[in-house]
């Protein structure tokens, strides 16, 4: 429930940005969001308090990490995503989700 209302803002900004034509904005806010969220917010959490991983929270960080690598991938043949890049990352993000709800 916290992600889904943290993410929110982040979605209408990037949707604002592609209305406006302003890619750049959009990848910043994605990565950036991703992995302030990866290392910085369980960074400081694990210095608060060290968290015991479980084998459902390494395949999480690993589908997160393998997203953004993904990401930079699509990125680095031009710094232009394809629709077709752009459905596969939407799949991607699915994924991840579906495999923590269900």
């Amino acid at each position: 429930m916290v992600a889904c209302g943290t993410s929110l803002p982040e979605m209408f900004v990037c949707l604002t940005s592609i209305i406006k034509k302003k890619q750049d904005i959009m990848f910043g806010n994605l990565l950036g969001s991703d992995i302030f969220n990866f290392a910085g917010v369980l960074g400081i959490a694990c210095l608060a308090n060290p968290i015991a991983l479980s084998s459902s929270a390494l395949i999480g960080l690993a589908m997160l990490v393998l997203s953004i690598i993904v990401l930079l991938c699509f990125m680095y043949t031009g710094w232009w995503l394809t629709k077709l890049e752009g459905v596969c990352l939407l799949f991607v993000s699915m994924g991840r989700i579906l495999y923590f709800v269900l």
